[in-house]
């Protein structure tokens, strides 16, 4: 019986990975979630949008220096 895959690499399961960063998996309470999903349905946006803004905000209200090739969020600007 021959190999289906004509000798090509057996793909994984599951999704193929959509971007460059490594995806980093958070435990968040359901009432912290359904607030996201709120700003995120008002805003037009990701879940992940909305957390990586308030990451980001965080990190200009305590001082965090990012790089300046840091992704910035939807909507910001390095100025701010």
């Amino acid at each position: 019986m021959t190999s289906s895959n004509n000798g090509t690499q057996k793909r994984k399961p599951g999704r193929p990975a959509t971007g460059e960063s490594p995806r980093v998996p958070v435990r968040i309470a359901p009432e912290m979630l359904a607030a996201v999903d709120y700003f995120a349905g008002h805003a037009s946006c990701s879940r992940s949008d909305i957390l990586r803004e308030a990451l980001d905000d965080w990190a200009l209200k305590h001082d965090r220096v990012f790089p300046d090739d840091w992704p910035r969020p939807i909507g910001t600007t390095r100025s701010e």
